[in-house]
C-alpha cells in the first residue's frame, strides 16, 4: 500500500521578530505537522523549522501564505522532512503488524447474545 503524506503549518505557531536589520516582522520559526496515511493507519508528528536571516527576497509577514512558508520548509529542511517521513512510514508499518482482536471462526454463526455468561 502506498503512503500519502501531507504537511501543513500550524497557523498559531509563527514566531516573529519585530525587526531584523531593515526588515520588520521577520518570520523566525514555525511549527509544521506531517501526517502519513496508508488508507488504514495514520501517524503524524510536529517539528519546528527555524528559518535563516532574511535575504534579498524578503517577503513581508503580511504577505506570507502557508504555501510560501511550506516552500521555505522544503528549501531549508528537505533532508529533515525526508527523515521524518521515513520515521512515519516505520510507525505505519509497526501499526500494520500489531495483533488485532478477532472473533473466533467457530463463533461466526452464533449471535453474540447467545454466548454463555
Amino acid at each position: 500500500m502506498s503512503i500519502i503524506y501531507s504537511i501543513s503549518i500550524l497557523p498559531d505557531s509563527l514566531r516573529v521578530a519585530p525587526s531584523e536589520g531593515e526588515c520588520a516582522n521577520v518570520l523566525k520559526s514555525a511549527i509544521y505537522r506531517i501526517e502519513a496515511t496508508d488508507g488504514e493507519h495514520t501517524a503524524s508528528l510536529q517539528s519546528t523549522a527555524v528559518f535563516p536571516e532574511p535575504g534579498d527576497g524578503f517577503i513581508a509577514f503580511e504577505e506570507l501564505t502557508e504555501s510560501i512558508v511550506l516552500g521555505w520548509v522544503d528549501l531549508h529542511f528537505a533532508d529533515v522532512v525526508s527523515a521524518e517521513q521515513a520515521a512515519l512510514a516505520a510507525v505505519l508499518a509497526e501499526q500494520a503488524s500489531q495483533p488485532v482482536t478477532m472473533r473466533a471462526p467457530w463463533a461466526a454463526e452464533e449471535d453474540p447474545g447467545d454466548a454463555p455468561s
